[in-house]
């Protein structure tokens, strides 16, 4: 069974709730001199930042890296930029330093826990909604609207409408046949014909 490849350094961005696990090396600060590290999640709030998330490493078997393993760490914060620090510090002479900082540490939803803020859409999906609600807006008018010119105009509106719905539904199609394929069922696309003469 393969093992998971450690990871030397803090994240760049997190998915609450799932496990924190990395280790540093501190040739400086080792645990075995009894050092350790603190690693801090703040929000940034108008009057300072306020502290959402605290976990402290603990050392490995040999005594020499600063292992960190925490699960559910930042569940239930909600998604968005806060700031990831870390520091050493040696609880019995109460020295500490500063050694990462990161004010733009990102957090996003876990979409498992159902704390998405939505249904995801792609662009064809969007422009698709927002072309039918603009064609069928368009339709209405058509019967409201009784002078010729105003009509022209609408129908006008309605032919490129149409053209654009016609368009996005292609890419549409696209975007399906490649979901299909990126999970190994078939496309739906039409097979070339193509003769061959054995």
């Amino acid at each position: 069974m393969a093992t998971a490849e450690i990871q030397w350094r803090e994240p760049e961005s997190f998915v609450s709730g799932d496990t924190l696990l990395f280790q540093r090396n501190l040739p400086a600060y080792l645990p075995s001199d009894g050092w350790a590290i603190r690693l801090t999640v703040s929000q940034p709030l108008p009057q300072g930042a306020q502290i959402v998330a605290q976990v402290t490493s603990a050392p490995d078997s040999t005594n020499n890296y600063h292992c960190f393993n925490s699960a559910n760490f930042c569940g239930g914060v909600p998604a968005g930029s806060y700031i990831l620090s870390e520091e050493v510090f040696k609880q019995s002479t109460g020295e500490q330093h500063q050694i990462h900082y990161d004010s733009d540490f990102q957090i996003t939803d876990d979409l498992d826990a159902g704390l998405s803020g939505g249904v995801v859409l792609s662009e064809a999906q969007r422009m698709l909604s927002a072309l039918y609600d603009t064609y069928n807006q368009l339709m209405r008018l058509k019967f409201a609207e009784t002078e010729d010119m105003r009509s022209r105009f609408r129908i006008q509106d309605q032919s490129k409408v149409l053209q654009d719905i016609k368009y996005w539904k292609s890419v549409r199609i696209l975007e399906l046949q490649q979901e299909r394929a990126r999970n190994g069922q078939p496309t739906g696309a039409s097979p070339e014909a193509f003769f061959c003469i054995g």
